[in-house]
């Protein structure tokens, strides 16, 4: 602990004197690095020529950022005393313990100048973190993660990141990997594997060619750091961008992966709290990559259910989380754990404020577009609740009050509502009549009022259409005072729907996506085919409202319809002829 404080003060001393007396530093610096160029007059014997380079590495490294400049502008760039200076010595590698300590402080102080490195001058770099990683002293391999782990984690890393996975990765991973095997303590392990997680982050996709590497020693590794929880969580960080690399291949790590989880996620194990945000994370990227609902993902659910009616902690990725099971499962999913949903999705409404609420309806909306009927009953305490607050919004604003829900919420509750009065309007205005004691179209008024007026001009255009397709299918249910107060203004919106579409190119093609055999599938490739069964999409907004239209003219008689529609703008009126 003495010599780690010793440590700590010289580091923090020589960056001091660098930041404060630039002018006395870079001098000195310049002279020394100069000498060490052209390998004379550094010292009379080995060890002494070695413990000068050891110090003079070390000074280098602590003050690199106040001093590289003036460096460039003395000529002296890092390129060259790198060629001349760290790299020969990397490849010399001086006998003896100092000459160790001296190439290991070599390769620390390439990590501290990696903002110096160039493009042309990487690939030299990358050479001297291999020679590195292959010097049988554990202190050089130690310091040269740390360099591999300050490259990669560069910005200026991209422009050469295909000369790194084409030459390097694999040689850089197999080195790290067996130096964790060779470490004994679990410190050092988390370091390295930071490294690797940094390594596999920067990566993405492009990490299949070591896949086979990390998947025969990450299982080693998690059984070993029992009582480390700190490398387990990078081992369930390197898991996850490991799935997500594979995609739908990514089964054949589910061997590993989600008895990972189920450990993490198992029901009140304190001791377990602090993997759990990763769990999460992971478990996410899991069922969101797997082709298929199988029965050891679908047995996880139950999990989910008890922490969200147990805890709001973690909301945002747990509501990703089934939001994912939603696209993969879908009735499969209702029919084996629908109760478990509806608990847990009612409980956490309840249960968090109006931003938490926004998202619950952004993230089960795909259930109300795949299976409307079943969302209605199923979800009938959370549809409740939503269309209350968006009737008192409509009513605040009719009384030029402000809304206590804001119009990014009213929004997503609109999502759910749209979807269920154009999918199941039948449904859903039979619930809002029953829980409102016979004042359903009134609501219903209400609720158009505040699209037409408010909301509407800010969706998506197939959200709009959406909108305009449920609002239709609220005239269409023959009440006389819903037609006469919002006939004008649904087909208003209608029309503005109609030019906003024509002058839309062309409609999306999902031809492609449907060719997708499901055994490749991922999330990405559900999401598009939900959208391409959505039947909004293949409707006509005229044709619609013109059906519509006959449907009134036969409830509530043509000599009605006409005056309402003689009342109306002319032009208006045209489109819908």
């Amino acid at each position: 602990d003495k010599e780690m404080n010793i440590r700590s003060a010289t580091h923090t001393l020589i960056e001091h004197l660098a930041r404060v007396f630039p002018q006395v530093t870079c001098p000195v610096l310049m002279s020394a690095v100069n000498k060490l160029v052209k390998n004379n007059d550094i010292g009379k014997s080995l060890n002494e020529r070695v413990v000068i380079k050891n110090a003079l590495y070390r000074s280098l490294g602590c003050a690199a950022f106040h001093v590289s400049k003036a460096f460039e502008a003395n000529k002296l760039p890092f390129a060259a005393w790198f060629k001349m200076a760290i790299l020969r010595d990397l490849e010399q590698k001086e006998a003896g313990a100092n000459g160790r300590f001296a190439s290991a402080r070599a390769v620390w102080c390439l990590g501290e100048w990696v903002e110096s490195v160039d493009d042309q001058l990487r690939p030299e770099c990358y050479r001297a973190i291999s020679m590195s990683l292959s010097n049988p002293d554990v202190v050089v391999r130690m310091m040269a993660a740390k360099s591999l782990k300050s490259l990669v984690d560069s910005f200026k890393f991209k422009e050469t990141s295909h000369i790194y996975v084409n030459q390097y990765l694999q040689a850089h991973v197999q080195g790290l990997l067996k130096l964790i095997n060779d470490l004994r303590g679990l410190d050092g392990r988390r370091v390295i594997a930071d490294v690797l997680k940094v390594v596999v982050q920067t990566l993405q996709d492009r990490i299949t060619p070591i896949i086979p590497m990390l998947m025969q020693h990450i299982p080693t590794l998690w059984e070993m750091s029992e009582e480390q929880d700190m490398l387990r969580t990078t081992l369930i960080l390197i898991l996850k961008d490991t799935v997500k690399a594979l995609g739908p291949g990514s089964t054949s790590v589910h061997r590993f992966a989600l008895p990972v989880l189920g450990y993490c996620l198992k029901p009140n194990s304190t001791a377990r709290a602090h993997l759990l945000e990763y769990a999460f994370e992971l478990w996410h990227c899991v069922v969101s990559q797997s082709p298929v609902l199988s029965k050891p993902i679908l047995d996880l659910f139950p999990a989910w259910a008890h922490h969200v009616t147990t805890s709001t902690e973690h909301l945002q990725v747990a509501l990703q989380v089934l939001e994912s099971y939603i696209y993969l499962g879908g009735v499969p999913l209702l029919k084996v754990h629908g109760k478990l949903m509806q608990q847990g999705v009612c409980k956490l409404f309840d249960d968090v404020k109006e931003e938490g609420r926004e998202l619950i309806c952004r993230h089960i909306e795909p259930l109300a577009m795949a299976l409307p009927k079943q969302f209605t009953v199923m979800m009938q305490p959370l549809v409740v609740k939503v269309s209350k607050e968006m009737v008192d919004a409509a009513q605040a604003l009719d009384q030029k009050r402000r809304p206590q829900v804001s119009d990014k919420t009213l929004k997503a509750y609109s999502r759910i509502i749209t979807r269920l009065l154009y999918h199941d309007p039948q449904g859903y205005a039979g619930l809002l009549q029953r829980v409102s004691g016979g004042k359903g179209p009134k609501l219903l008024g209400a609720m158009i009022g505040l699209w037409v007026d408010r909301l509407g001009d800010s969706w998506e255009l197939f959200r709009k259409k959406v909108a305009a397709f449920a609002m239709l299918n609220c005239l269409a249910m023959g009440n006389r005072e819903l037609v006469g107060h919002h006939l004008q203004g649904v087909l208003a919106y209608a029309s503005s729907v109609m030019a906003e579409e024509g002058n839309r190119t062309a409609p999306p093609d999902y031809s492609a996506v449907r060719q997708v055999p499901e055994a490749k599938r991922t999330e990405r490739h559900r999401q598009l085919i939900l959208y391409s069964q959505d039947t909004s999409t293949q409707k006509n907004v005229r044709r619609y409202a013109q059906d519509v239209l006959k449907k009134i003219a036969q409830q509530v008689g043509d000599q009605q319809l006409r005056a309402l529609l003689q009342r109306m703008d002319p032009l208006i009126v045209n489109v819908f002829k």
